[in-house]
Order: C-alpha cells, then structure tokens, then sequence
C-alpha cells in the first residue's frame, strides 16, 4: 500500500502491484484517520522520509504528529524510517539556518517512534547521531545503488567525448 501526501500533477499512478491511495489535505487528523484505516491491517510500516518531500520547510510536523499518535495507538507495529535527509544547514540570511532546528526536533521525534533506522550515506547517519541522542550507534547505513551502471574500465579523459547527463527535474 502506497500512501502519497498530494496527488500527482500528472494525474498519474504508480505502475505496480500496489495499491495507491491519497491523503490530499496535509494535516495530523487527515493523516491519522487515512493511515489508521491503511496500516492496521499490515506487519509494518516503512517510511522514506525526506522532511522537503513532505513541507516546503523541510518540517512536516503533520506527519510526524500522525505517526506519534499511530505509534501510542500501535505500540508494537514496527516502522522503519529510511532517512534521505535529516536537516538542513546554512547561513543566518539563508532559510535554511532558520528551519534547521525544527528539522533536528521532527528528526528526533521520528526516530524516537521508530524500531529501524536507515539512512544511505555515513555523513546522514553522523547527523542523526548529534541530534537524535537516543539512536546512538543503532543506525543501519545502505548506500544507493546505482541504476546506470558502472564502468570497467574508465579510459583516458583526453580520449573520451565531451557528454554529461541530469538527472532529476525541475519543481
């Protein structure tokens, strides 16, 4: 089960065996009441969590309020967060040095509910280390693989044509 937070512009859905609902309205009711129904019936939850994915802030106190309220209500129903990203730094006129300390406060609430965590690089899991005191070394890290592929051999700079491929899009 696939639970998305706004539809999709493109009017699209996952091409999958899954089932694929949406929340609509980002609010802890809307999301409790969506995800109880949802997740009662399953063996666990696994939440990728990237705190912009969710708020333009990077802050989705919504969410992290839903899961606290499902976690008192399901005690013992694992979730396993996977951590893209924790919290942003910057410079005191930039945005993120004034949204950084609510992104390390939802960081630590989530991983006080979670019975896993993930994250996919080393300098993620040092982040989630200062300001989530409680997960300690508990952090399992799993690089991304990659879907391009690797070279055997990478041959001379000079040699090769000059190519570069984007990934992502614009938002």
């Amino acid at each position: 089960v696939f639970l998305e937070s706004i539809p999709r512009s493109d009017g699209g859905t996952l091409e999958a065996a899954f089932e694929l609902h949406c929340l609509g309205i980002r609010t802890i009711k809307s999301f409790q009441k969506k995800f109880i129904e949802l997740v009662a019936a399953c063996n666990g939850v696994i939440l990728h969590y990237s705190g912009y994915g969710y708020d333009h802030n990077g802050a989705p106190t919504w969410l992290i309020g839903g899961l606290e309220s499902f976690r008192s209500r399901y005690p013992r129903m694992p979730i396993v967060t996977v951590f893209h990203e924790i919290f942003a730094t910057g410079s005191i006129w930039q945005r993120a040095f004034w949204n950084s300390k609510r992104q390390k406060s939802l960081a630590r609430r989530l991983s006080d509910i979670s019975t896993t965590i993930v994250t996919n690089s080393e300098h993620h899991a040092e982040q989630l280390r200062s300001c989530c005191k409680n997960v300690g070394t508990h952090i399992e890290c799993t690089p991304v693989f990659s879907n391009v592929g690797e070279l055997n051999e990478l041959g001379d700079i000079n040699s090769r044509a000059p190519r570069v491929v984007v990934f992502g899009g614009s938002s």
